[in-house]
């Protein structure tokens, strides 16, 4: 993409690959500077404000993205993304009336298929229940996929905190939970509070703990209830070395590093922390678990050393 922008340097195209390409890497430094030069070759790039708009609203910057998302329709109607990214923005800020609106009008005009899921959530957050769950059992079948339709019959249930529909969503599909990152994770979740941890920790010893921060704390956590060490062990020692610790859980964060203490004693800890303090891609909530997580280790060093407290 990069001997593409240089080729041509007239067209947006090569640096908008190029966009795209360091997004999917987690670099959105770079991938707004690629989407930007490929709007200062093209001011009516859809494409470039769509991809800046969803950075926007991935940093917070909502009044930035919402602007992006409208010019965005206005130049491109047809494509999906900037109504989806209106419609995301509504449902961030909890404005579900208009959420609603919004999802309805991109299942009607695109039948995206992440959109039945959103439309039932906005239904549940006005209270209306089983409008939504009516909506979902409306929905064709070969308008989503097998995976889609099982993870937003799931969802809907997880948020509308019916254990028993959850589960037995999950349970009559458990061959494609299991296979299944996201489903596996709401199947492991829901055995665990279920009181099946047993149950849990054979999911997660046969599939192992995700890719995901978020899948790991719950098959890690799965595996801790169960009583099984044995192989929760291996993955602590995993998950405390770098790439791993660094897009780690901030939940999950006190495990690990109580799992260093054990086997490196404090000094393992500080290398730790040092390397979550140097890191410059990391999530706030997980630099600030790290902050935390250092001044209790001073305290517990001072503490089992015989000298008070730090001060503060």
């Amino acid at each position: 993409f990069r001997r593409l922008a240089g080729d041509h340097p007239q067209a947006p195209d090569g640096p908008a690959g190029l966009g795209r390409v360091l997004a999917a890497a987690d670099d959105p430094e770079g991938a707004r500077a690629a989407f930007e030069e490929a709007l200062r070759r093209d001011p009516h790039h859809a494409t470039s404000l769509i991809e800046i708009g969803i950075l926007d609203l991935k940093s917070g910057r909502e009044a930035e993205a919402e602007a992006r998302f409208q010019r965005a329709q206005v130049l491109a109607p047809d494509d999906e993304r900037g109504w989806m990214g209106l419609a995301a923005l509504a449902t961030r800020r909890d404005r579900w009336t208009e959420a609603l609106q919004r999802w309805q009008a991109v299942w009607e005009r695109f039948r995206a298929p992440s959109a039945p899921q959103e439309v039932a959530g906005a239904l549940l957050a006005l209270g209306r229940l089983d409008e939504a769950w009516r909506f979902l059992e409306a929905v064709p079948a070969d308008a989503w996929g097998d995976d889609a339709r099982i993870f937003a019959t799931a969802w809907l249930a997880k948020l509308a905190h019916d254990g028993r529909r959850l589960l037995d969503t999950l349970d009559r599909e458990r061959a494609r939970a299991v296979a299944d990152e996201p489903l596996r994770r709401m199947l492991i979740e829901a055995l665990t509070l279920n009181g099946r941890a047993a149950e849990a920790a054979d999911i997660v010893a046969e599939a192992g703990i995700g890719r995901t921060p978020t899948s790991q704390m719950v098959a890690m956590h799965a595996l801790l209830l169960a009583g099984r060490e044995d192989l929760a062990a291996p993955h602590f020692r995993a998950l405390a070395r770098a790439p791993a610790l660094l897009r780690t859980s901030p939940r999950l964060l006190p495990d690990i590093l109580a799992r260093v203490r054990q086997e490196s004693g404090p000094a393992g800890v500080r290398r730790a922390l040092d390397a979550l303090d140097r890191a410059r891609r990391v999530t706030r909530e997980l630099r600030l678990a790290a902050r935390f997580e250092r001044e209790y280790a001073d305290s517990l060093d001072a503490l089992i050393d015989g000298a008070g407290l730090p001060p503060g």
